[in-house]
């Protein structure tokens, strides 16, 4: 016989690990990761259908390189909602009184960068969590459902087939390469999709059974109303943080080159900003998959210490200034782009 459901007051929802955004950017990556089978599956008729026109070739690549982009950013923007919502989730199951888990709530997301460690230490934060969300005093004897092993299983098998087929498309030079690139994304873009559904449920699982915990940890006293209002200032200030990071690294991946090609046979010496803004555009361009996740994890955990030692007013003072200096990065990237323009209009103003 199932439990009658129980009420959670205003209060409460407010201090539970809220999993809106997080359900909203999983149901969005999951479109586009249909989206991405459908595309996919179009340029298979497309190439199976050879000789096709020019007009065709173009188009198709142009679908794919646009939802290509519109995947990337949905899925870093889900992957900063998952990992914010697993490190407030470990820490509540803690507050409910959870002794004995053996991952830290920084870890718990932080083993997902660690080469190898990543195979099996996520699995292991999760299960934990699961069990701790279900019984925070008898975690340890709690069942594990096999919905866990079942995402476990599809996030593994979609990181290697995401690599392999990442790697195909970069090599691909004749039609039969682009055949098996394509199939390869096929594949991808269908476990893609099955794990962000199996995720939804899991994290919707784990959120019921806290807000069940809520409700029987009396003890444990609601946050006043200027507690709750820090803690969404900073986890919009760390949210918005990250966005400019994205911001800054897409500028200098894929809008710095484009004006570097266009600037090739400038015929003159670039200006200092402008040349430093095409070195690090070339550098990124080959690290951005490390650095990335690096500068994500260096806000997340940085500002985390920061708070844990100074007080959530200091960890907030940061994150203001870390915001400005990242905006003024972003137009210090746009304005040396420009630089040569206004250089060139200025000499064939002064020929005139």
């Amino acid at each position: 016989m199932r439990d009658a459901p129980t009420q959670v007051s205003p209060a409460q929802k407010e201090y539970s690990p809220r999993i809106g955004l997080l359900r909203v950017m999983l149901w969005t990556l999951t479109v586009l990761e249909a989206a991405k089978f459908v595309s996919s599956w179009m340029q298979w008729q497309l190439l199976q259908s050879a000789p096709y026109s020019l007009d065709a070739a173009n188009a198709n690549d142009s679908r794919q390189r646009a939802l290509n982009i519109l995947y990337w950013i949905a899925y870093l923007f889900t992957a900063i909602s998952f990992c914010r919502w697993i490190i407030k989730a470990h820490r509540r199951v803690r507050e409910f009184g959870a002794q004995g888990m053996t991952i830290s709530p920084g870890w718990a997301v932080g083993y997902f960068f660690v080469p190898f460690l990543n195979l099996v230490l996520p699995y292991r934060a999760m299960k934990e969590l699961w069990q701790a969300s279900e019984s925070a005093s008898k975690w340890m004897k709690r069942p594990v459902p096999g919905l866990l092993p079942l995402w476990w299983a599809l996030w593994i098998t979609a990181g290697v087939l995401g690599q392999y087929s990442l790697r195909l498309s970069m090599q691909t030079t004749t039609i039969e390469s682009l055949k098996s690139a394509t199939i390869v994304g096929l594949f991808d873009a269908a476990i893609g999709l099955s794990l962000n559904l199996v995720a939804l449920r899991l994290v919707t699982c784990i959120a019921q059974n806290l807000r069940k915990n809520e409700i029987t940890a009396s003890h444990q006293p609601p946050p006043t109303a200027e507690e709750m209002l820090e803690e969404r200032r900073q986890s919009r200030l760390i949210t918005l943080n990250c966005l400019l990071l994205g911001l800054t690294l897409t500028l200098l991946i894929f809008v710095v080159p484009v004006f570097a090609a266009m600037f090739a046979d400038f015929g003159a010496k670039l200006p200092a900003p402008t040349q430093l803004a095409f070195d690090l555009s070339n550098f990124f361009k080959t690290c951005w998959w490390f650095l990335t996740p690096i500068g994500i994890l260096g806000i997340w955990w940085g500002f985390g210490k920061l708070e844990h030692r100074f007080g959530r007013a200091a960890s907030l003072r940061w994150l203001r200034f870390l915001t400005v200096i990242h905006v003024l990065l972003v137009l210090v990237i746009v304005l040396a782009c420009f630089l040569p323009i206004f250089q060139l209009g200025a000499v064939a103003g002064g020929l005139q």
